[in-house]
């Protein structure tokens, strides 16, 4: 099977927060991870690129606001832009760059797909890519899952 076939499998099968199952590409850089993602167009979804390496935590998990003596969870604008598209994929490049409290904020919103206080809608996917922590630039394993586990291992 190839990597277009595999992708294609994961992103329109149906889970119970919608449709796609959350894969992380690992590959050595320039192997071309990025442009399979943006492949995923050409089935009629908008592809939105976060990459990890710049982010902070509040940019994927939302940033705290107080409201009427509580607090609430302003969803980036990421998440606006896909809630509109309706049929999105959302891709964490460069994940395994990003600190663990990134990463933390990144599996929340994957698993869940919460994004601040907001759900999402279920035509919206995630997907990921990183380069091996030996291949990337000030790399980390990834915080929850341990070096080398796929996703969803022990579920």
């Amino acid at each position: 099977m190839n990597t277009l076939s595999i992708m294609k499998a994961a992103t329109f099968t149906p889970t119970s927060h919608g449709w796609g199952v959350p894969i992380l590409w690992e590959g050595k850089p320039g192997v071309g991870k990025t442009s399979r993602i943006h492949e995923l167009a050409k089935f009629g979804l908008h592809v939105e690129v976060l990459v990890g390496s710049v982010r902070a935590p509040t940019d994927i998990g939302g940033f705290p606001m107080p409201d009427n003596g509580t607090m609430k969870l302003i969803p980036p604008h990421f998440a606006e832009v896909v809630t509109k598209a309706k049929r999105a994929v959302i891709f964490a490049d460069e994940l395994n760059t990003s600190p663990p409290a990134v990463q933390a904020a990144f599996l929340r919103a994957m698993l869940e797909k919460v994004v601040g206080d907001t759900q999402l809608p279920g035509g919206v996917r995630w997907t990921a890519a990183c380069n091996s922590v030996e291949d990337a630039a000030a790399g980390w394993d990834l915080a929850a899952l341990g070096p080398h586990q796929p996703w969803g291992a022990g579920d």
